[in-house]
This record gives C-alpha cells, structure tokens and sequence, in this order.
C-alpha cells in the first residue's frame, strides 16, 4: 500500500533526555535523538490539542540554542489576516470591542500586544485581549518574551450607529434583528 507523506510530522533533534530541542549550531549531531513528531500549525494545535489529550506540543529550545527553525510558533486565532471587522455599538451607545486572539505554541510565553506601534497590553496562558480600534487600517503586531513577532493588518469597516437602531419597547430592532435590553 503506498500512501503519501503526512506534511504534519517532522524529524525535530532533541537533547538525549528528550526535554528540549536543539540543532546542529548548538549541539554535535551524534548527542541528539533524532525522533518523528506530529506538528500541527499553531492554530489547529491550539483546538487540537484542547480535544486530544494525547496531543504532544513541542518541547521548547534549549537556553543555549536559539529557534533556528521557519516553523511558524503563533497564528492569529482572531482577526484572520486582512480581515474587515464591523464592530457595533454598545445598547447604551458607547463604541463596542473586539476580542483578539492568539495561538502560541508555548502557551505560558508572555505576549505583548501593540496595535498601531503603540504597546495596548500583554497576556500570558490566555491569550485573548478586548480592542476597540477606530475605523480604518490597522496593524496589529505582537511580540513574545523570545523575540519572536508577528503582524497582522485588518480595518476596521464601520462603527455601527446608534441612530441605526430603533427603540421598541424594550428591545433595539437593527437590520431585522430584536435585542432585548
């Protein structure tokens, strides 16, 4: 039975204890176990592993070696890249938020979130932040403890106008919809 490779698993090279990973820069290749895993993107790990209890993240770079590798360690989860967001307003007319948020393959790496150039947060674990852009185009940009980054542009389409809402009642009616209050 022939069947293709599985682009998901990778030989990673692994310190003898297994707990770390390193490379050739850092580490003579015959101290390394050369081992077979599954690797998934970082935003179907993220809902992968939350179901798959035997799902093995990878294990992180030895202090000694630095993360030579092209394998993508976060994804946005929210906003995809250029997306257009709509972001209502509040019933009580205020502007509303959006909820970002990010995969990381090292969920406890710390995450500095910037939007626009200007530092608006950071998170550690839970990786989910409230922003409330104004409209127009945006750059997201966030960076981990490592140094690794990642940007992301999105816009901002409309902010939804409270005169586009009709009281009824209790209720708001927008574009067929009833909101109870």
């Amino acid at each position: 039975m022939q069947s293709t490779i599985c682009s998901n698993h990778k030989t990673i090279h692994l310190s003898t204890d297994l707990k770390y990973q390193l490379h050739s820069a850092c580490s003579d290749l015959n101290s390394m176990a050369h081992v077979n895993w599954f690797v998934l993107p970082p935003v179907q790990e993220y809902y992968y592993k939350a179901k798959n209890i035997s799902y093995k993240t990878l294990p992180p770079f030895h202090r000694d070696c630095e993360n030579p590798s092209s394998l993508q360690a976060m994804d946005l989860v929210y906003p995809k890249r250029n997306a257009r967001l709509f972001i209502p307003r509040g019933f009580d007319g205020k502007p509303g938020s959006s909820i970002f948020e990010l995969a990381h393959r090292n969920e406890n790496v710390a995450e500095f979130w910037h939007l626009d150039g200007v530092y608006i947060g950071s998170t550690k674990r839970v990786h989910k932040l409230l922003i409330n852009p104004p409209e127009g185009a945006h750059v997201l940009t966030l960076i981990d403890a490592s140094g690794q980054s990642l940007k992301e542009h999105f816009t901002v389409i409309s902010t939804m106008e409270r005169s586009k809402c009709f009281k009824i009642q209790d209720s708001f009616l927008y574009s067929g919809y009833i909101f109870q209050t």
